[in-house]
């Protein structure tokens, strides 16, 4: 007796199908995506921005550092990357972040126009002022990501 059955009587083995092509994420999805990785790089240009030479004052490039570490009337300057920090934290946790960034942004913009009320402003700033008007600018246009509703 045969162990095997003749070819006709064997089984045909299932093709495998092909797995069905992941469906497209929503608009929405997408956008909150978008806007969420552009409050990130906002944020950590805000960072970094005040590492970079922001003001030339009498021929020295100072930065954000230099500034609250040599003046003591801009020692509160520090809460500019905290601020950014805290912002770039909450939004990689998916944590609302409105008022934060407003502050953030605020903040900054608010302290380079204490800073640079006067003469020659275009003049004095350097990169690191630009980007960080620029990052601040956009952590307060950037309108809020809104999760997705999920159905009921």
């Amino acid at each position: 007796m045969p162990s095997s059955l003749p070819a006709e009587e064997q089984p045909q083995t299932a093709q495998p199908q092909p797995s069905p092509q992941p469906a497209a994420p929503p608009p929405s999805d997408t956008k909150a995506r978008s806007l969420h990785a552009l409050i990130s790089f906002g944020a950590s240009a805000l960072f970094i921005s005040f590492f970079l030479p922001c003001i030339n004052i009498m021929g020295a490039k100072l930065n954000g550092w230099d500034i609250q570490r040599n003046f003591s009337s801009y020692q509160i300057i520090w809460v500019m990357p905290l601020l950014a920090a805290l912002v770039f934290v909450l939004n990689a946790f998916r944590v609302k972040t409105d008022i934060v960034r407003y502050l953030a942004g605020l903040f900054c913009i608010l302290g380079y126009a204490i800073h640079t009320l006067g003469k020659d402003v275009i003049q004095a700033l350097e990169g690191g002022a630009w980007l960080g008007l620029t990052a601040g600018l956009a952590l307060i246009l950037i309108p809020s990501p809104h999760k997705p509703s999920t159905p009921a």
